[in-house]
C-alpha cells in the first residue's frame, strides 16, 4: 500500500490542482470534502484524481477506514498529506473533516437528461439561480422527486461547485444536466424534443394544486429576486403558482421549488394508481 505524500508548504506545486479546483478554474475536476462524501465518491464510476488529507483524519470517526480505501485506489493516484493550519486553507467549511477529493468531472450529453423514454421525461430548468446553495439543493429535490435532469441558463451557479456539491448531499454527481448559452437554445432544445415548458411564477397561473403535471414536462425557476427570463414566460405553455396566506409575498426558491417538484411527482403517481 502507497504512503502519503508530505506536504509542507503552501506553495507545493502539489497543491496547483485543489487551489484552482477551490477557486472554480479546475474545469475538469469536482472537489469533494468530507468523510461521507468522499466515501460514497469512491464506490461510484467515477474516476478519483488526487486526495489531500489531514493527519488528523484518521481520529475522525470514519476516517480511518476511509484512508485506507484512498491509499489502495489504483493507478496514477496520489494522496497527499497537509498539516492542519495548511488543510484548512483547502477547505469551505467550518469544521473540517479533513479530507478533500478531485474526481474527474462528469460530462453528460442530451439524451441523458431523457431518463427511461420520451413519456418520462420530467426536466428541471434553472434560470439564472445564483446561489450554489440553491442550486443544490434544488437538484437533490429534483433528484428526490424523479426528475430525469436540468437545463442551466446563463448565471446559474455550477451545480458541481463545492457548496453546490454539498447543498445537493452530492447528489448533483449523478444528476444530469445540460448547460445552454441562451433562453433560445433553451427553448429549442425542449421544443425540437416536444417537451411542454411550466413556468413557476408568484401570482401568476393556476395553483400549483390544480395544475396541469402530465409529462413529459419541463419546469421553469427563475433567479432569486429576478424571476424568469422574458422568452421563457412569453413561450411557455402555462405559468404555475403557490398560493400563500399570512402576508408572505414569496418563499426561499429551493423551498418553493422543492413543493412544485414533489406535487409533481405527488400527481405522478397518482395517476399510475388510477390507470
Amino acid at each position: 500500500m502507497r504512503e502519503p505524500v508530505k506536504i509542507r508548504s503552501r506553495s507545493n506545486p502539489g497543491l496547483k490542482r485543489f487551489r484552482l479546483a477551490l477557486e472554480g478554474r479546475n474545469r475538469g475536476a469536482v472537489l469533494l470534502e468530507g468523510v461521507k462524501l468522499v466515501g460514497e465518491a469512491l464506490e461510484g464510476s467515477w474516476r478519483p484524481l488526487e486526495a489531500l488529507v489531514s493527519p488528523g483524519l484518521a481520529d475522525r470517526p470514519g476516517g480511518g477506514e476511509l484512508l485506507e480505501r484512498l491509499l489502495a485506489v489504483p493507478g496514477p493516484f496520489r494522496v497527499l498529506e497537509a498539516p492542519e493550519r495548511i488543510f484548512r486553507g483547502f477547505s469551505g467549511v467550518e469544521r473540517a473533516q479533513g479530507v478533500l477529493l478531485l474526481l474527474e468531472r462528469p460530462v453528460w450529453k442530451e439524451e441523458d437528461l431523457l431518463g427511461r423514454g420520451e413519456e418520462e421525461v420530467f426536466l428541471l430548468v434553472l434560470c439564472g439561480v445564483q446561489d450554489p446553495g440553491n442550486v443544490g439543493a434544488l437538484v437533490r429535490s429534483a433528484s428526490a422527486a424523479g426528475a430525469t435532469g436540468a437545463v442551466l441558463l446563463p448565471g446559474t451557479a455550477d451545480p458541481l461547485k463545492p457548496k453546490a456539491l454539498r447543498a445537493s448531499a452530492g447528489q448533483a454527481l449523478s444528476f444530469p444536466f445540460l448547460r445552454v448559452g441562451s433562453s433560445g437554445e433553451a427553448l429549442s432544445f425542449l421544443e425540437t424534443r416536444g417537451i411542454p415548458l411550466r413556468a413557476a411564477q408568484a401570482g401568476s397561473g393556476p395553483s400549483f394544486w390544480d395544475a396541469p403535471w402530465e409529462l413529459p414536462l419541463a419546469l421553469a425557476i427563475g433567479a432569486e429576486g429576478g424571476g424568469l427570463p422574458r422568452e421563457i414566460l412569453s413561450r411557455a405553455a402555462g405559468t404555475v403558482s403557490i398560493p400563500m396566506e399570512g402576508g408572505v409575498e414569496s418563499l426561499n426558491l429551493a423551498v418553493a421549488g422543492s413543493l412544485l417538484l414533489f406535487e409533481a411527482a405527488r400527481r405522478r403517481r397518482e395517476g399510475r394508481r388510477v390507470r
